[in-house]
């Protein structure tokens, strides 16, 4: 499907979406944190806790909940690191024969990011009312 063809589309279905990115009127970061300043707790969200989210955080600063949008990926993890290889003749898992494990996980959880999105005009009270209702820590 051509862009054209998506914003027709999207102008169709969900007017005011199709709109907003047929202008570049999109959603701003209000919150964008990193793991380390995530609860375990937060970092565990279901996708129903974060529509729940969404809704306690759109209550506190005034706004209609379609006006936030809470992202929490899934917690890093690398299914991989428990194969088990064969070095030297000796069956081990594979964290534990390679360095490189480590490293990619280190990266992983170095990349990951919760984010919280609104409108622009809304960014610095829906800043405010994310980080009371997540508990997160500074940008």
């Amino acid at each position: 499907m051509a862009d054209h063809d998506l914003l027709v589309a999207l102008r169709e279905t969900v007017p005011e979406l199709g709109r907003r990115i047929e202008r570049r009127d999109l959603y701003k970061r209000a919150v964008w944190t990193s793991l380390s300043d995530v609860p375990a707790g937060t970092v565990d969200a279901d996708h129903e806790a974060e529509r729940a989210a969404e809704r306690e955080i759109a209550d506190e600063a005034g706004l209609d909940p379609a006006q936030v949008i809470v992202d929490v990926p899934s917690r890093p993890g690398l299914k991989e690191s428990a194969s088990a290889v064969v070095v030297d003749g000796v069956v081990q898992r594979l964290e534990d024969a390679s360095e490189l494990v480590s490293g990619l996980r280190a990266a992983e959880r170095g990349r990951w990011r919760l984010g919280v999105y609104c409108p622009a005009e809304h960014r610095e009270t829906v800043e405010r009312a994310a980080r009371d209702v997540l508990g997160v820590g500074s940008i």
